[in-house]
């Protein structure tokens, strides 16, 4: 008899874990963990992705990235276009069970990046590209800034 893949009853069963939360959580981004990726060795942050059940249990079983891609609706095996597999040496749950960090050994040219880069993560922002560049939209529908930052300014200060 051939058992049927139901990743909805894969998770039925969760590690509680020491902040009492529960992981996996995938109520809280309909039904996604972000998952951040990190070299094993040097600490290095790689890229970043969404997991959803499937993609988790396979991550688990066949211990290489697996992700959810939020664009194309589709499960995606991390290097299966550029031959950068990511094998996977372990696992780590955040404090809410809402996020995983992985740690990998990238295969194939080291790429991480879909730019051929070795990290997602390359690119440093100056404060001037912030104030020059970035666009801000109206946020006042939001909050008053000048209010907001005066309540710090006074929680700091007593």
């Amino acid at each position: 008899m051939n058992t049927v893949f139901s990743p909805t009853l894969l998770f039925e069963r969760r590690i509680t874990m020491a902040s009492q939360k529960q992981f996996p959580n995938f109520e809280k981004r309909n039904g996604l963990l972000i998952a951040i990726i990190q070299d094993a060795d040097t600490k290095e942050v790689l890229m970043h992705g969404f997991m959803n059940r499937a993609a988790l249990w396979l991550t688990r079983r066949e211990r290489t990235v697996w992700l959810w891609s939020t664009s194309q609706k589709r499960l995606w095996h991390k290097g299966e276009t550029s031959g950068s597999v990511m094998e996977i040496r372990w696992l780590k749950a955040d404090c809410d069970g809402d996020a995983i960090l992985i740690g990998v050994k990238v295969g194939g040219k080291g790429d991480a990046c879909h730019l051929e880069r070795r990290s997602c993560f390359d690119q440093f922002i100056s404060q001037d590209m912030i104030t020059d560049r970035l666009i801000f939209s109206d946020v006042s529908d939001f909050f008053d800034a000048d209010d907001s930052f005066e309540d710090t300014e006074d929680e700091l200060t007593n």
